[in-house]
């Protein structure tokens, strides 16, 4: 679609996978851990609220991401032949 501007698009693709790091990480931990509980001197939570979100929080995210890619399937077109 955009011939003379590959590297603006490669930038925004790119730019797309980092925000979207940021963005769900800090999502997920609101999600997962809303209380800040800290983890053992271990690195590992025991906390029974935190542990209980885990399954659900899988079950939101392939939720999600099953809406993002049928939503992009819908979207595909081919270019213009005039492009």
């Amino acid at each position: 679609w955009f011939p003379r501007r590959k590297g603006l698009i490669n930038g925004l693709i790119v730019g797309g996978f980092g925000l979207g790091a940021i963005v769900s990480t800090n999502i997920q931990t609101y999600y997962l851990n809303p209380d800040n509980v800290s983890p053992d001197s271990d690195g590992y939570f025991t906390n029974d609220a935190v542990l209980d979100r885990v399954p659900t929080l899988f079950l939101v995210i392939g939720f999600a991401y099953i809406l993002v890619e049928y939503g992009c399937c819908v979207l595909i077109s081919k270019p213009d032949e005039n492009v």
